[in-house]
């Protein structure tokens, strides 16, 4: 397998999954991307581990990537649902991924707090 670094000079330009913005923005909406800017970083194409958090009904969910499976897409990642409080889901996916990328830990914390915030249910107020 060819290294992250070659891997992302061929895909930061031209890929299927780059957003072109008016104002100059370039975002990147693949899979593993917490922050869905086009930066070697924060890219699920180039590198071997990846971490993404995304909403699954009204749970969260955590796919962490084991770089051994690289070649075997449908056990590429395991994903971990977790229907919690937002500190304990906090707690949890810190944990994951300060074992896989702990370069990407405030930002998994940060897209999990959003995701959940996004999943919760809203008060309905009272009309008098």
């Amino acid at each position: 397998m060819p290294s992250s670094q070659f891997l992302w000079e061929l895909v930061k330009n031209n890929n299927a999954f780059l957003r072109k913005n008016l104002n100059g923005a370039i975002f990147s909406a693949e899979r593993g991307n917490l922050y869905a800017k086009n930066s070697y970083k924060f890219s699920g194409l180039a590198n071997s581990s990846i971490v993404d958090i995304s909403a699954d009904g009204e749970q969260v969910s955590v796919a962490v990537s084991a770089p051994k499976k690289a070649n075997k897409p449908s056990s590429f990642l395991k994903a971990q649902k977790s229907k919690q409080n937002a500190r304990k889901v906090n707690k949890s996916v810190a944990n994951q991924v300060a074992a896989v990328r702990p370069d990407l830990k405030k930002a998994a914390i940060r897209r999990a707090s959003a995701v959940t915030r996004s999943i919760r249910a809203v008060k309905a107020s009272k009309k008098n």
